[in-house]
C-alpha cells in the first residue's frame, strides 16, 4: 500500500518497480532490427489494405502507427 497512516511508505518501492520495468533510451534504440525487413513489409502490406478500407481517421491513424512501428523495429525509416 502506498499511503499508510499518513506516510507514503510504498511510494519509493512503487517508483523503483516502475523504473525497473522501463526501457532506457539506449536500450530502446537497440530494439531496431528485431524483425526482418521482408517480414515487416509483408505485415505492412496487410496494414495498408486495412488502412485503405478504413472509413474513419482514427482507424487510419492507428494502421499508420502500427506500420511505422514495424518499420522502426526492422530498421527501416518511418
Amino acid at each position: 500500500m502506498m499511503y499508510d497512516g499518513g506516510k507514503w511508505t510504498g511510494w519509493a518501492a512503487f517508483k523503483a518497480a516502475v523504473v525497473a520495468k522501463m526501457i532506457p533510451v539506449k536500450e530502446a534504440d537497440d530494439l531496431t532490427k528485431f524483425m526482418a525487413v521482408a517480414d515487416a513489409n509483408k505485415i505492412i502490406a496487410y496494414l495498408s489494405a486495412s488502412y485503405m478500407a478504413a472509413q474513419d481517421s482514427a482507424s487510419r491513424a492507428e494502421f499508420k502507427r502500427l506500420a511505422d512501428e514495424l518499420r522502426r523495429v526492422s530498421g527501416q525509416k518511418t
